[in-house]
C-alpha cells in the first residue's frame, strides 16, 4: 500500500552466529515515513502519516506481528529513509 509502484521488496534473514537469534528485514522502496509514524505503526488501525498525504491507516498486519514478537519476547521495529521503508524483526 506504501510502496512506489514497480517498487523492489527485499526479504533479508539473517543469523547472529554469537547468539541464538538474528532478524528478518521487509524493506521497499516508498517516500520517507516520519519517525512518529515509524513508532506509531505497530498500534491497530492507526491513522496514515501526514508527510505522505495523510493515506489511509495501517489496518492490523502491523499490530498482529507486534503481537507474536511480543508472545515469543521477540521485538520488530520500522525505519524509513528518503527512499525506503524497512520493518524489522529481532528473532
Amino acid at each position: 500500500k506504501y510502496a512506489l509502484e514497480n517498487s523492489t521488496i527485499t526479504v533479508v534473514l539473517e543469523q547472529e552466529y554469537h547468539h541464538l537469534g538474528g532478524w528478518i528485514s521487509i524493506k521497499n522502496s516508498s517516500e520517507p515515513l516520519s519517525l512518529e509514524f515509524c513508532r506509531k505503526a505497530f498500534e491497530p488501525f492507526v491513522k496514515g502519516d501526514t508527510a505522505r498525504g495523510g493515506q489511509n491507516g495501517s489496518g492490523i498486519g502491523l499490530s498482529i506481528v507486534k503481537e507474536i514478537c511480543d508472545a515469543h519476547l521477540m521485538s520488530c521495529y520500522m525505519e524509513s529513509d528518503e527512499e525506503s521503508v524497512t520493518v524489522t524483526v529481532v528473532i
